[in-house]
């Protein structure tokens, strides 16, 4: 990379009508990892910026900076005291080869594309686990008053779908048969229809597994009505875009609202129709706080600096408010949203949609 280094101390010495030019490094964080020699975020200090620990994350103590500096004298213990053997990685504070690039921690930009699709990600897996627990509620509900599609979840499981959709299918064929009783194809819709009657009598029960219950099911349903859709082949992970039209007000609380009215549909339960409404009302706040934080910063204008107080607030109102709800679960990626974003911002003035990805 001496090449590079060289070219990037040549910008840095450059003035281009009479001001200087300065050279910034953005990328996604397995990226950035790499290229100043940590182990990724999963090590032990996962944080490119601080020395954290991951226990730490879920603290909101500041924590003490990392510099470049840090990081070349770090590798050469790890080099010269361990012999680069990367168990030993922790101990030297997960600095496991020289940095590549010559470019101060201050001005490399936190991936602030990347927290967004992991925060978001982060909170719409949580939800489908609310979901799902609404779901096994209304599966394992014993009691003998319970409605009608409460039974039907209860015996069956995983094949409640297969159920409705065999009737459908009856109730289409009988349509078919009594106004087709003139028609020289009535017998063919009668014997079609005798066989869909058979095969709903063998559909039995299966254990209701993760995301095949009606409440969690639905959710996929409401993501595809506003163009969203998980990406099967990354772990049903979200694009920039989706996240964007996720924490618009009229979408996250139409994806909430589902839990509650497919609820209702499935149970009339007191106790399991309160718990989906509290988890409306949880996810509501959260990507309400949350929704907040990104109009502040994900933007491409010049931010000054009588704004930086409303943006610390909201970032920290956001946090609390998760923390609150979920504890023990913060990630790195929220770490350095907490930690890092507002430092770059009061250094550099600028939205992270112009120096990011």
């Amino acid at each position: 990379m001496t090449d590079v280094n060289t070219k990037i101390t040549q910008l840095r010495n450059t003035e281009w009508n009479g001001k200087r030019i300065v050279v910034f490094l953005h990328g996604d964080y397995d990226f950035l990892c790499k290229v100043f020699g940590l182990s990724g975020p999963q090590g032990t200090y996962p944080c490119l910026w601080c020395l954290t620990t991951k226990k730490q994350l879920q603290e909101s103590t500041e924590k003490e900076p990392r510099t470049f500096a840090f990081l070349k004298s770090a590798f050469e213990k790890f080099k010269i005291e361990s012999g680069e053997d990367k168990r030993k990685a922790a101990q030297y504070h997960n600095c496991i080869h020289e940095p590549l690039i010559d470019i101060e921690l201050h001005k490399v930009s936190p991936p602030y594309l990347h927290i967004l699709l992991g925060v978001v990600l982060k909170h719409h897996r949580m939800l489908e686990q609310a979901a799902d627990r609404i779901d096994k509620q209304i599966y394992e509900d014993k009691n003998p008053d319970r409605a009608d599609n409460s039974r039907l979840l209860s015996n069956l499981g995983n094949n409640w779908q297969k159920w409705m959709q065999k009737q459908k299918e009856i109730a289409f064929l009988e349509g078919c048969v009594a106004f087709g009783e003139a028609e020289s194809s009535s017998q063919t819709w009668m014997e079609q229809l005798e066989n869909a009657q058979e095969e709903l009598e063998t559909i039995s029960h299966t254990p209701l597994t993760s995301r095949s219950g009606p409440v969690c099911s639905q959710l996929d349903a409401v993501l595809d009505k506003h163009a969203i859709t998980p990406q099967s082949y990354h772990s049903r992970s979200f694009t920039g875009n989706h996240c964007n039209k996720y924490l618009h007000p009229e979408v996250f609380k139409d994806i909430t609202a589902s839990i509650v009215r497919t609820t209702c549909e499935w149970t009339s339960n007191p106790f399991i129709v309160d718990d989906a409404n509290e988890i409306k009302l949880n996810f509501d706040l959260l990507n309400e706080a949350y929704a907040l934080v990104h109009n502040d910063i994900s933007h491409t204008y010049p931010i000054a600096p009588v704004s930086l107080s409303s943006i610390k607030t909201n970032i920290d109102s956001y946090m609390a408010t998760y923390r609150r709800m979920f504890k023990k679960k913060v990630i790195p990626k929220q770490h350095i949203l907490e930690s890092h974003c507002l430092p770059f911002i009061q250094e550099h003035k600028i939205g992270f949609g112009l120096v990011g990805e």
